[in-house]
């Protein structure tokens, strides 16, 4: 949405959700936002803050920048992309950094791992989204002047030879949830995993077993 939406350089000022988003942010994996009111930070940044690192107050700072400031704006523009995406299953979109439970908005996002393979397999379709998810790390310069260097979540992009992507994180709902790609001999698997508690081991046997 944000790649059809907005421009690389588009300024998304951070709104009430992105100030008061929980740690994990453009600073690094654990630390809270350095975002301030009156900032504008750009588009590019934040969306590879995003693939790369999984970073909330860039999730909801471009949400509430394609929303017009409202984030339940931008939870019709989601569902409506999700649908268009080819969700099979009942999915809920409103929580821009994709965050469910207590202190998501609205209740948060839900979504089945059947449809987070096709969202992740549209994903995996634009290439820049492609490029960053590989990349160890995205470093730039915010408009406070200072440097951000966001290292990638994906324990797997370090350990399995064959990986190519795409995303770790934790919801309080799925738990521990993992999307994997890898390419081997010309081949591609997809894999998803929700509530697992050791994502990159499992995920080395699920691949092993899915290139065999």
């Amino acid at each position: 949405t944000v790649v059809e939406r907005m421009a690389p350089d588009a300024p998304a000022p951070p709104g009430p959700l992105a100030l008061a988003a929980p740690p994990g942010s453009v600073a690094g994996e654990t630390e809270p936002t350095p975002m301030q009111t009156g900032q504008e930070w750009k588009a590019a940044d934040l969306l590879a803050s995003i693939v790369v690192g999984s970073a909330n107050d860039a999730a909801y700072a471009l949400g509430e920048t394609l929303g017009g400031g409202d984030a339940t704006q931008w939870a019709k523009i989601g569902q409506t992309t999700v649908d268009r995406l080819g969700a099979k299953d009942p999915h809920v979109v409103l929580d821009p950094a994709g965050l469910d439970g207590e202190g998501s908005v609205g209740g948060g996002t839900s979504m089945s791992a059947f449809d987070m393979a096709i969202v992740a397999r549209n994903v995996l379709a634009v290439p820049e989204l492609r490029t960053l998810a590989t990349q160890p790390s995205y470093t730039f310069t915010g408009p406070d002047q200072q440097s951000y260097t966001i290292e990638n979540s994906n324990e797997l992009l370090g350990q399995l030879a064959s990986s190519t992507g795409l995303k770790e994180g934790f919801t309080n709902t799925a738990k521990q949830v993992a999307l994997v790609t890898a390419e081997r001999d010309g081949r591609s698997l997809l894999l998803v995993m929700l509530n697992v508690y050791d994502p990159a081991g499992y995920a080395v046997q699920y691949l092993a077993q899915g290139f065999a």
